[in-house]
């Protein structure tokens, strides 16, 4: 058994206070996903600027997310895909889901990509590894929205 002032030890040069969790990390420890930006300076980027835009336009409540993981890879999702988020839709059976993990110990928050398998999120990839299935219990973890659209860049 550890005493109090050797885990505070340990603890100082490895990062994480005692008994605090380190967070996840996910690949090379970068997110799942950014919001779109759109790139209005790169002529060959136009039509995806404007096949975003319309996908948005006038449809209250549907964000555009760029993926940067190998998260649902297996679903057909891979890095440099473009979701369309609807936060107003309710997530079914199998449904590729938006979600929010808080950690409130830490006051952080992920926000992550996955499928829905109720009444779990998980992980579709060859490359991330094995990841534990998350449970939505609306608390700690919630889902903020569905994909139902991707678009893929011809670059």
């Amino acid at each position: 058994m550890l005493s109090g002032r050797t885990r505070a030890a340990i603890g100082a040069v490895a990062g994480p206070k005692p008994l605090e969790f380190p967070p996840r990390m996910r690949g090379m420890s970068e997110a799942d996903a950014e919001p779109f930006t759109y790139d209005d300076r790169n002529d060959a980027a136009d039509n995806l600027n404007r096949a975003v835009r319309e996908l948005c336009r006038g449809r209250n409540g549907r964000d555009a997310w760029v993926m940067r993981s190998y998260a649902l890879e297996l679903a057909g999702v891979l890095p440099g895909d473009i979701m369309i988020v609807d936060l107003n839709l309710s997530p079914k059976p199998h449904d590729i889901v938006c979600a929010q993990i808080y950690e409130w110990s830490g006051m952080k928050s992920e926000t992550v990509f996955r499928i829905f398998d109720p009444p779990y999120l998980v992980a579709h990839s060859m490359r991330g590894g094995i990841e534990k299935p998350v449970a939505v219990d609306n608390a700690s973890v919630i889902i903020k929205g569905v994909v139902d659209s991707v678009l893929r860049s011809r670059n």
